[in-house]
């Protein structure tokens, strides 16, 4: 059945597997094929998936995809399984300070149909530091001439990429986030 899904299909169907299987089964696919599934799927699940493989078949797969998702993958790769860093993602929006409410909207309207649901922008001051944080609610509800800088959250709650998903919940349930 899965050889008849179109690989739009075929990724979703992996992706809701159970995680003990996805590797097992991307590992009994046509290489070009599992390449091409794994490169669409999110870079955390890929990068999940691909931890699960024999090295060889990782740098196979990873060599077959595109440059830009293979490189997304490798860095969330160098995060042990089971820390912040191996839970995180890539794709995320980030905003400079200056920029106008209007125009982070429209580089929210401008982001692909496939790119995963945003719930916060993220604000960077001229060194592309995290400076702080913006719900999609208090975008919404501010008025589009002003700076984002102006409107944003920045007492930000954080972890370190190598703390454990434990510590990672209690920081979450300390703050109610």
């Amino acid at each position: 059945v899965f050889e008849h899904l179109d690989d739009e299909r075929a990724t979703d169907a992996i992706s809701e597997m159970e995680d003990e299987y996805q590797a097992e089964f991307i590992d009994d696919l046509d290489e070009e094929r599992a390449a091409r599934l794994i490169g669409d799927m999110d870079p955390d699940d890929a990068a999940d998936i691909v931890r699960g493989l024999s090295y060889e078949k990782a740098e196979t797969l990873l060599r077959l995809m595109g440059v830009e998702d293979a490189t997304e993958i490798r860095q969330l790769l160098g995060y042990k399984d089971g820390t912040a860093g191996g839970m995180m993602t890539t794709q995320y929006v980030a905003v400079r300070r200056d920029d106008t409410v209007s125009e982070v909207i429209e580089v929210l309207r401008e982001l692909d149909e496939d790119h995963p649901t945003v719930h916060y922008v993220y604000v960077t001051d001229e060194y592309g530091k995290l400076a702080g944080v913006l719900s999609l609610r208090t975008l919404v509800l501010t008025e589009g001439s002003k700076a984002v800088g102006d409107a944003m959250f920045e007492e930000i709650i954080s972890v370190e990429p190598d703390e454990s998903e434990d510590d990672v919940a209690e920081t979450i349930f300390k703050y109610d986030i």
